[in-house]
C-alpha cells in the first residue's frame, strides 16, 4: 500500500494504522476470542437485565436444580459482608454457620429484581441488579423499608447494589443499608466454586455456568487472556491505538448536541436554558414558566427555581424535573404539590432544602459502551418523543391545573412595605 507524501505528522501516523492493520497476529488472535461463541449473546440479552436476574436467581436458589446447593447463595452472601461498610450484624463465619438449604428465592417480587428470603434464620436479602441502567424513583430505600416492615427485629435485613463496576448507591442513607458489589466478584465466586473437587454438577448445567462466567469476563471485566492479548497490542501499536481512541466520536457530546436539537426544534413550546456547563441540557415548557417559580438561587442565572435537566453522566442520560435552591416556602409548597401527584412526578420521598426531584425517566444507559452515534441517536429521539407524547402533556396538565400563588409586582410590594 503506498502511502500519499503529506506532512511528516500525517505520514507517521498512517504508517502506524497501517502497521497495526496489516499482518497483526495478535489482533487476529484477540478478534477469535471475542467472537467465541457465547449463548447469551446468541439470544441478545447482554444488556438485558432481568434475564441476568433470572440466571443468578437460579444459581443462588437453593432448591433448583443445578447442583450447587446453597454454597453459591453463601459465597455471595459473604462476599457482600466483606465488601464495604458493614450493612448488618452478620459476618461471613455466621453465614457460614446457616442451614441455607431452604431459603426462597424471589424474581421481580415488589418489584425488587431477587429477594432471598430464609424463614429458618429470619435473613431476607435484596438484590437490585443493574447491568446498564441507574437507580430512580428512591427505590432502594423503598424495597428497604417494605422488607424491613414485613420481617421487623429480630431479623437481618440488608440489600446488595450489584452493578458492572461496584459503585455506590447515589444516596448516603442507602449505603448503610446495600453492600456495593460487581460482578466481577460474582465471576469470582463462581470460578472459585467450579474449582471445587467434591462439586458434582451435570455437563449442561456446567456449560450454561462457563457460558455465563464466559458473558461476564467479556462484557463486565477483565478476562486474563484477553487482558493479556490486549496489552501487549497496546505497547506494540501504542500511537496507532491512541490515533484511534483520539478521533472516536464523543457519545457524551453527542447526546448533549442531539438533546439541544430537540429542544430546539420545539422551540415554539419549550425554552432552551443557556448553561454553559457540558454535563447540563435544561430547558421548561413556555406554558410553565410561571411567575411563582421564578427566585431560584444559585441554580441558574434566568433565575428559574423549576427546570427540566438532562444529566449527561459518564454512562447514562437521565431527565430529571428538578427544584433547585430558592424560597423555603415555596419548595415546601411545590414540594406538597408533587407528592400529591406522586404517580405522575415520581417525587423522592425526602424533603430536601437545596436539590429535588420531581420526575426522572433514564433516557440513555450504556453510554460507556459500546453503542454507536446511530444507535444513541435513534435511542434519544425514540425516548424524546415517548416523553413529549406521554409525559410531558401529563406533568404539565397538573402543573396548570394547580392554583399557584400570583406573585406581587415591584409596585406591589413597595406599597405593601409603606
Amino acid at each position: 500500500m503506498e502511502i500519499p507524501e503529506t506532512s511528516t505528522t500525517e505520514n507517521l501516523q498512517r504508517r502506524a494504522l497501517q502497521s497495526f492493520i496489516v499482518g497483526n497476529q495478535e489482533l487476529a488472535q484477540l478478534e477469535v476470542l471475542a467472537s467465541r461463541f457465547n449463548i447469551f449473546e446468541a439470544l441478545g440479552v447482554v444488556r438485558d437485565e432481568r434475564k441476568y436476574s433470572n440466571f443468578l436467581g437460579f444459581l443462588l436458589n437453593p432448591t433448583a436444580d443445578h447442583g450447587l446447593g446453597d454454597r453459591f447463595l453463601k459465597r455471595i452472601l459473604q462476599a457482600a459482608l466483606e465488601c464495604g461498610p458493614s450493612v448488618a450484624q452478620l459476618g461471613p463465619i455466621d453465614i457460614d454457620l446457616f442451614d441455607l438449604s431452604h431459603a426462597e428465592v424471589h424474581i421481580e417480587r415488589s418489584d425488587i429484581d431477587i429477594l432471598v428470603s430464609d424463614d429458618q434464620n429470619d435473613l431476607y436479602v435484596i438484590i437490585e441488579n443493574k447491568v446498564h441502567s441507574s437507580e430512580h424513583s428512591d427505590q432502594l430505600h423503598k424495597y428497604y423499608e417494605l422488607i424491613s416492615q414485613r420481617n421487623p427485629t429480630p431479623s437481618t435485613v440488608f440489600g446488595i447494589y450489584l452493578t458492572i463496576d461496584g459503585e455506590l448507591p447515589e444516596k448516603e442513607e442507602d449505603r448503610k443499608h446495600y453492600a456495593p458489589m460487581s460482578y466481577s466478584v460474582v465471576r469470582r465466586s463462581l470460578d472459585q466454586l467450579c474449582l471445587a473437587p467434591d462439586l458434582r454438577i451435570e455437563k449442561e448445567v456446567r456449560f450454561a455456568i462457563d457460558q455465563y462466567r464466559e458473558v461476564l469476563g467479556r462484557h463486565f471485566m477483565a478476562d486474563e487472556q484477553i487482558k493479556e492479548l490486549c496489552e501487549k497490542i497496546y505497547k506494540q501499536h501504542k500511537k496507532a491505538i491512541d490515533l484511534i481512541i483520539s478521533n472516536l466520536p464523543n457519545q457524551r457530546e453527542v447526546a448533549r448536541e442531539k438533546l439541544i436539537e430537540l429542544i430546539k426544534a420545539n422551540e415554539s413550546s419549550l425554552t432552551l436554558e443557556n448553561d454553559p456547563s457540558t454535563a447540563y441540557v435544561r430547558f421548561i415548557p413556555k406554558v410553565l414558566n410561571i411567575d411563582y417559580f421564578q427566585g431560584g438561587s444559585g441554580y441558574t442565572s434566568s433565575g428559574r427555581m423549576i427546570l427540566f435537566e438532562f444529566t449527561i453522566r459518564r454512562k447514562s442520560v437521565v431527565l430529571t424535573l428538578e427544584m433547585g435552591p430558592g424560597d423555603s416556602e415555596k419548595r415546601k409548597r411545590i414540594y406538597e404539590f408533587a407528592c400529591k401527584n406522586a404517580k405522575i412526578l415520581h417525587v423522592e420521598a425526602k424533603f430536601y432544602e437545596k436539590w429535588q426531584s420531581l420526575y426522572k425517566k433514564v433516557f440513555v444507559t450504556g453510554l460507556d459502551g459500546d453503542v454507536d452515534r446511530e444507535q444513541l441517536i435513534e435511542t434519544i429521539e425514540a425516548k424524546w418523543k415517548e416523553f413529549l407524547d406521554s409525559d410531558l402533556p401529563r406533568i404539565q396538565e397538573i402543573f396548570l391545573a394547580h392554583p399557584w400563588p400570583a406573585e406581587a409586582t415591584e409596585s406591589q410590594k413597595a406599597n405593601s412595605d409603606n
